[in-house]
């Protein structure tokens, strides 16, 4: 994935307080505002799916995949935990809303909980970018057009749409990172069963149905049938799973509530993302998505989506009305089954970089090669994490803009 620099712990004693060698799940407050090494190996078994766009851009400039401790990480890692303790807590708690503002670092601290949360055991569903799903993807269907074996048109979902090779990923990337706990979870669902058997297959473990959306078909490409069927029956089971705890994580999850690149075959019409199956059964809390009885969703908001720096305020209005076309579940506030108002979605609010954050991250861009600025005095200063006053005057310790005026800097 990237071209290695030799060990942290090689570039000198000066960058002991920067990294810390301890796994994720002994991280504390006294390793906050340190670096976490993530190891090739590690990666592949871990992120199978790949990362959001600001974690890799981050990884790219320094040259290493690393992940910052942060405080808002630490706590929303504490309240994963607590959630997991209390066998009642995740059934009333719908979702945890990762927000803050544009370029703090709300994608690298959902990075940090999905990899704290796989490795306590949780069983989770990542989705590293909601936007690239839908709107990097050349091909998408009507689900109409496939031959509907069963489940899809008694609930109406034969009318939306799917991006079978984006769906085809997710499920592989699921298979990838959790194949030894779907082989123990077994399916509970009547209508699973109903579909395996107008299928003619045997589905015994959430392992085989996931499988059963890998397929390919003889040319190689995704079976856009087998892809669908799968993720419904899926995510329906995941509501129903009470081995282990569930998550389904989503970054940039308001490019869900929004237009996409698409158009309607029939009207040329942009199609809004809640047209598309996927988005469509994470939107709704009644169709397997966010009424998890054992999980949560965990979900990060994109302000990228919103900003548009050479559009006018009066253009930029109407943009936004015209994408809006229904209102995000994603926002505190109640979300529930129907006839409930229990379940919650909680909110953790990612901070501005702290002085400790910021000296941090511009030690590792100096040492890493990111930030070699002309001023000698500058890069010394950067390298013994005494240049955080200067920095934040020029970035206001956003995350993004501190990596980008090093990387132009350098």
């Amino acid at each position: 994935m990237l071209e290695r620099l030799p060990n942290p712990s090689s570039w000198g004693s000066n960058l002991s307080a920067v990294f810390t060698g301890k796994a994720i799940g002994e991280h504390s407050a006294v390793d906050a505002s340190r670096y976490y090494e993530l190891p090739s190996a590690h990666i592949a078994q871990v992120f199978p799916e790949g990362f959001g766009q600001g974690v890799v851009r981050e990884f790219t400039t320094t040259n290493l995949p690393a992940l910052m401790v942060r405080q808002s990480g630490l706590e929303g890692r504490e309240m994963l935990a607590s959630l997991a303790k209390d066998p009642g807590a995740l059934g009333k708690t719908a979702a945890l809303l990762v927000r803050g503002n544009r370029g703090v670092g709300k994608s690298t601290t959902l990075t940090y909980l999905v990899h704290a949360a796989r490795s306590s055991g949780w069983l989770v569903l990542f989705l590293p970018s909601a936007h690239t799903y839908i709107n990097t993807q050349k091909r998408f269907l009507p689900l109409s057009a496939l031959r509907i074996e069963i489940g899809l048109a008694g609930d109406g979902l034969d009318e939306l749409f799917d991006v079978p090779l984006a769906t085809h990923g997710l499920l592989i990337g699921f298979i990838q990172a959790h194949e030894e706990i779907l082989a123990t979870l077994p399916v509970k669902c009547a209508e699973t069963g109903a579909l395996t058997d107008a299928l003619q297959i045997n589905v015994k473990t959430l392992l085989d149905l996931a499988q059963l959306g890998a397929v390919k078909t003889a040319s190689g490409e995704a079976d856009p049938q087998l892809s669908a069927h799968a993720l419904v029956a899926l995510l329906r089971e995941l509501r129903h799973v009470t081995e282990v705890p569930v998550m389904l994580a989503i970054d940039d999850v308001n490019a869900f509530d929004r237009g996409t690149i698409f158009r309607d075959p029939k009207t040329a019409r942009p199609i809004h993302a809640d047209q598309f199956l996927l988005p469509h059964l994470i939107s709704s809390a009644r169709k397997g998505g966010s009424a998890l009885c054992n999980g949560i969703v965990l979900c990060a908001e994109s302000t990228s989506l919103v900003y548009r720096p050479t559009e006018t305020p009066g253009y930029r209005k109407k943009r936004i009305k015209r994408e809006r076309l229904t209102k995000s579940w994603a926002h505190p506030g109640p979300v529930a089954e129907e006839g409930s108002t229990d379940a919650i979605v909680r909110t953790l609010v990612v901070p501005h970089y702290s002085v400790p954050e910021l000296n941090s991250a511009l030690r590792l861009y100096a040492h890493s090669g990111a930030f070699r600025p002309a001023d000698r005095a500058l890069h010394r200063a950067a390298s013994e994490g005494q240049a955080a006053g200067q920095v934040h005057m020029l970035t206001s310790s956003r995350g993004e803009l501190v990596r980008k005026l090093c990387s132009q800097l350098g």
